[in-house]
């Protein structure tokens, strides 16, 4: 968390709190969605409650530019993120069981 309060273009960000000039979404609403534990405590600070692919935004107190994101460095924290990892294998079918293959129990993983 940082207290990074204008955008990349450099707008001022709106309170999270505050519902002017832009009214904030549901999970922008939401206290349970900010790392400092309220909207209050996020003050007019850079976040992403909505955990929008783009990282941190603010709502704006430019009434014609409702939101845009942040240019906050990545400091190793965030609400929430996921790890993939992907594997690829080649296979030899044992047996077609009602049109589908059937693949050898050592080649599925969840």
């Amino acid at each position: 968390m940082g207290t990074l309060n204008v955008t990349a273009s450099g707008r001022t960000c709106q309170a999270w709190t505050s519902s002017s000039p832009h009214t904030p979404s549901h999970a922008a609403s939401n206290d349970a969605e900010y790392p400092d534990g309220s909207r209050a405590a996020a003050r007019n600070y850079c976040r992403n409650p909505d955990l929008d692919a783009g990282g941190p935004w603010c709502y704006t107190m430019d009434p014609n530019v409702p939101w845009e994101s942040c240019n906050a460095p990545y400091c190793g924290e965030s609400n929430e993120y996921y790890t993939l990892t992907l594997y690829t294998y080649r296979f030899t079918p044992v047996g077609n069981y009602g049109g589908g293959v059937k693949l050898p129990q050592e080649y599925i993983r969840f």
